[in-house]
């Protein structure tokens, strides 16, 4: 009788383990699946998700037209600075991007992306034109811009808004779609989002003259190099004594140590003040066009 208690009273532990662990099991599986679905659906639904989306997508498949910043290039207009286009709503955009505009060259996109590819895109381009409407960070403008231009020293190479420097990028619609922890990581981590192709250089003729800038163009003959007046100097190498390229990417990288967390913050809020501000200020047309008219 012993022996078989025993017997019966190991099985029922055994059987309630089993139970629980299953019953665990099934529970953290239905958990995970409930957070999946969750997630799925965040991501789906979010509009930040979907412009996001819409960046990548634009970056691969129009910018080679129409630049990187939606300002035209070679071979496409400026799709940004349109009044036509921006009374286009996100499903008229969609459209042409869709059906393209044969007469004007813009291919279909019908067959190379998917729909939700092409509603994002379209939701990305509304965004450029219309702002991202999540421009607000803890910060104040005012300050920020005194910041910019005084100790910071970023208008010695940034422009805005037609004041600064002529040597980097403008920044005058540079937070537009933005976050404040993007624009925070370039500023604090310049090694890593820089733009490669721009090189400070220090070139000294065989004469003796010494100009320092931006190396702009270079071919097998000469070197273009824009100096921090704005000005362009074209050099033949053969005329050149010393050419010297700074290995250090071309913003300052210690900008951590230099300004406090309140005065990032108040920077961060002047480039997305200035953005928002470009936005909402849309240029007066001399007549009314189709959008299909131009591009």
């Amino acid at each position: 009788m012993r022996v078989r208690s025993f017997a019966w009273l190991v099985a029922a532990i055994c059987a309630a383990c089993g139970a629980f662990a299953w019953t665990c099991g099934a529970q953290k599986q239905a958990a995970s699946a409930s957070d999946a679905k969750a997630a799925n659906a965040s991501d789906s639904s979010s509009p930040q998700a979907s412009v996001l989306a819409g960046r990548r997508i634009y970056a691969s498949s129009c910018a080679a037209c129409h630049g990187l910043d939606g300002h035209g290039g070679e071979r496409a207009p400026d799709i940004l600075a349109r009044v036509e286009l921006q009374r286009m709503s996100e499903a008229d955009i969609a459209r042409v991007i869709r059906a393209g505009i044969p007469a004007k060259r813009m291919p279909a996109f019908a067959g190379t992306l998917e729909p939700a590819q092409i509603r994002d895109a379209a939701s990305y381009l509304h965004s450029l034109m219309h702002g991202s409407g999540s421009m607000q960070v803890a910060g104040d403008p005012a300050a920020g811009k005194t910041v910019f231009f005084g100790r910071a020293a970023c208008g010695d190479c940034h422009m805005v808004n037609g004041a600064g420097g002529f040597l980097a990028a403008d920044l005058s619609v540079y937070g537009r779609l933005r976050s404040a922890s993007e624009i925070r990581e370039a500023i604090l981590d310049p090694a890593k989002v820089s733009d490669r192709g721009m090189r400070l250089v220090k070139v000294t003729t065989r004469d003796g003259v010494e100009i320092s800038g931006i190396a702009r163009n270079e071919d097998n003959f000469s070197l273009q190099v824009q100096s921090s007046d704005g000005a362009f100097h074209l050099l033949m190498k053969s005329d050149l004594g010393k050419v010297e390229f700074s290995p250090q990417p071309m913003m300052p990288a210690d900008y951590a140590q230099k300004l406090s967390a309140r005065e990032l913050d108040d920077v961060i809020s002047f480039l997305m003040r200035a953005a928002e501000a470009n936005a909402k200020a849309v240029p007066r047309a001399s007549h009314s066009k189709h959008p299909d008219d131009e591009n």
